[in-house]
């Protein structure tokens, strides 16, 4: 297909429908059809689409993907009342993660307290499916990047968060979990998360520690 701007926004025709290199702008007739006198019958009217899948990942650190075909969304059915829009988040692993799993496979969101990227307490959530013994957790949720905005410390973050997230899912009935591992603002190899799930780290003189990017 072919994308054509008209004045303030964007419609897909099909490429068949136009002749190779029309110049000028198609106008909209007072219907909101396009037409052209260049097309390969005269008078033929190529019609707006009338259906939308959305399919988008997150936008890093701003939006997630979930955000962005609700304001998609909006604004197509603002211009085109009529259209279809279908909506199917997606995310790699990193934010958005457990909003996609539930859009696709029902469930809900549960928000627990957890420990930040920074060490300081937040509330974090992981997904748990509609079968109830399925949770999704997105490494994100406890230790991303939208979490550290501003003061970003990759030596001294933590994922301690992540597994404490691991443990609420399972004390919540989860027998499979997903985790995602995504948009991670740290870099302490997972140590923060084993050492929540009971993981002990000694030091040179047998001293426990929780291991950070640093060290």
């Amino acid at each position: 297909q072919r994308q054509m701007c008209i004045r303030d926004k964007i419609i897909a025709v099909p490429a068949a429908a136009v002749k190779e290199n029309v110049p000028g702008e198609l106008p909209v007739d007072t219907a909101g059809g396009i037409w052209e006198n260049s097309l390969k019958k005269p008078g033929e009217r190529v019609r707006e689409m009338s259906k939308w899948i959305l399919v988008p990942d997150s936008f890093k650190g701003t939006m997630s993907s979930r955000e962005v075909c609700g304001i998609l969304r909006t604004e197509l059915l603002e211009r085109m009342p009529e259209a279809g829009v279908i909506s199917l988040p997606v995310a790699d692993g990193g934010e958005g993660s457990v909003d996609a799993f539930l859009e696709a496979m029902g469930g809900r969101r549960v928000r627990v307290s957890c420990t930040g990227p920074d060490g300081a307490p937040m509330e974090g959530f992981f997904g748990l499916l509609s079968d109830g013994t399925t949770a999704v957790v997105e490494t994100a949720a406890a230790a991303g990047l939208p979490l550290l905005e501003g003061r970003l410390d990759v030596e001294g973050a933590t994922t301690y968060g992540v597994g404490e997230l691991l443990l609420a899912a399972a004390e919540a009935g989860a027998r499979k979990i997903i985790l995602g591992l995504g948009g991670s603002a740290t870099n302490d190899g997972g140590c923060g998360c084993a050492a929540a799930l009971g993981v002990r780290f000694l030091d040179e003189a047998g001293k426990a520690f929780i291991p950070v990017g640093r060290t």
